[in-house]
């Protein structure tokens, strides 16, 4: 069997007649499917892509979200929570608001994730001027973001 004829056969279900074709967004050889994909150069797959992508656009918003929409739970999952802001952070464990000084002072994990030259483990800092302790325990941690949040940061982490 030639070599040339074995690479075609993946290609049988296109349109009689339409030729092969490199995908622009995934870089992919393809044709017609019958779908009209090859009037923007896309396969199949990428073509469904960005027809739902063009109607999530045109029709959905934060307001009103689309049920069962990917790109509306992708939207949602980006968005940070206004009471844990940080919660997306690497190495991040809880939060407060610093009731004195404004911000938040949050724990973070150096085994998790979080990167920052300290002594322990345990990382207390104030967000967003990044002034930081590190503590050996979670519940010292814990007790140390109690105090910064209540008594301001500059006292207790400062």
């Amino acid at each position: 069997m030639d070599g040339n004829k074995k690479d075609n056969r993946r290609f049988s279900k296109g349109v009689r007649g339409s030729g092969v074709y490199t995908c622009r967004l995934c870089g992919k050889k393809t044709r017609e499917t019958g779908d009209h994909e090859s009037e923007a150069l896309l396969c199949r797959k990428c073509n469904e892509y960005t027809l739902n992508e063009n109607s999530h656009n045109d029709c959905h918003s934060p307001e009103n979200p689309g049920y069962h929409c990917i790109f509306c739970e992708q939207e949602h999952e980006r968005k940070p929570s206004a009471r844990k802001p940080h919660n997306d952070n690497a190495g991040y464990v809880t939060e407060l608001k610093d009731k004195v000084e404004g911000g938040h002072i949050v724990i973070y994990d150096r085994n998790k994730g979080f990167e920052i030259d300290a002594d322990y483990r345990w990382i207390v800092m104030h967000e967003p001027s990044s002034i930081h302790i590190s503590v050996p325990s979670l519940r010292l941690a814990r007790l140390v973001m109690k105090d910064a949040s209540t008594l301001g940061y500059d006292a207790v982490l400062g």
